[in-house]
């Protein structure tokens, strides 16, 4: 019986082994393992709006000399009104369709610290959350001391016009003047949201950047976790140009901010033919300004 059995066994496994290696005669041939490289071109960051601190990988077939986008078709100008005799304060006063930027006051500190206070609006910004109102006018009346200094580049506040409230500030936070170029910040409370008034700010901003400063580039800087203050930017012409990992530290975090920059000669030349700014000529201020205080609130 058992050498019946061994004997079964053998020819069972011959036929499996006979069976196997006919069929792998039917099947297609196991294609060799083949390496695909492909090309790709390094390109300076220098030469690249959008590219990283150390460089960028170019696709095959796209160009150096071309725009990487179009962001500054969307300039416009947006200021209505100038007026160079306010009937208060040291600052000329703008007006878009929907806003007044005016001189900042002592009596805005309850407005500027119901938004200051706000920990969705400081979540959207660069400073950090009013706990008091002493800081909130603190921050005024550092403003309205740098007034005179400034000259025509003053931190206005912003007011809706349709209700006369206060829902931000805005303003020119740095300039170079032998090299012109300027860097804005603003800031909008919850009162002013989903209304299109950020984007009306930031296109007055650039206007009186370019017209009235005649810079040859404009920047700002916005939170990385702010996406809709991102695409804000874009829309109103601004593009992206790197991002500063934990560029600031506030409450207690160090904050990623993305900048953001308009190159004056991105945009077509007749943009400002019929701008209001161009009978506006401020006086020269005497040096640069630069960031002044970290309390500032934009």
């Amino acid at each position: 019986m058992n050498k019946h059995f061994a004997t079964v066994v053998v020819v069972i496994n011959g036929v499996i082994i006979i069976g196997l290696l006919g069929l792998r005669g039917w099947l297609p041939p196991v294609p060799e393992k083949t390496e695909v490289v492909e090309e790709r071109r390094l390109v300076a960051a220098s030469r690249c709006r959008q590219c990283t601190p150390t460089g960028d990988l170019l696709a095959e077939g796209d160009r150096l000399d071309e725009p990487l986008d179009d962001n500054a078709r969307n300039v416009r100008p947006v200021i209505t009104k100038i007026n160079l005799n306010p009937p208060s304060g040291t600052c000329v006063w703008l007006e878009t369709e929907h806003l007044l930027f005016r001189d900042i006051r002592l009596s805005d500190v309850d407005d500027f610290y119901a938004y200051c206070s706000n920990p969705e609006a400081a979540a959207r910004s660069s400073w950090p959350r009013h706990h008091a109102k002493i800081d909130s006018l603190k921050v005024l009346k550092n403003w309205i001391s740098l007034l005179e200094e400034r000259r025509g580049v003053p931190p206005w506040a912003v007011e809706e016009k349709a209700t006369g409230r206060l829902i931000g500030t805005a303003g020119i936070s740095e300039c170079t003047l032998d090299e012109p170029r300027g860097k804005f910040d603003y800031s909008v409370g919850q009162a002013g949201w989903n209304k299109g008034y950020e984007l009306e700010i930031v296109r007055a901003l650039l206007e009186y950047s370019i017209v009235t400063m005649q810079s040859v580039r404009t920047e700002t800087w916005v939170r990385s976790d702010y996406i809709e203050g991102q695409r804000i930017l874009e829309e109103a012409g601004l593009s992206k140009e790197g991002i500063s990992p934990h560029y600031k530290l506030v409450d207690g975090q160090y904050v990623d901010f993305v900048h953001y920059a308009l190159l004056t000669k991105e945009i077509a030349p007749n943009t400002f033919k019929h701008s209001v700014l161009q009978s506006f000529k401020p006086e020269t201020p005497k040096k640069n300004l630069e960031d002044i205080d970290p309390l500032i609130t934009f």
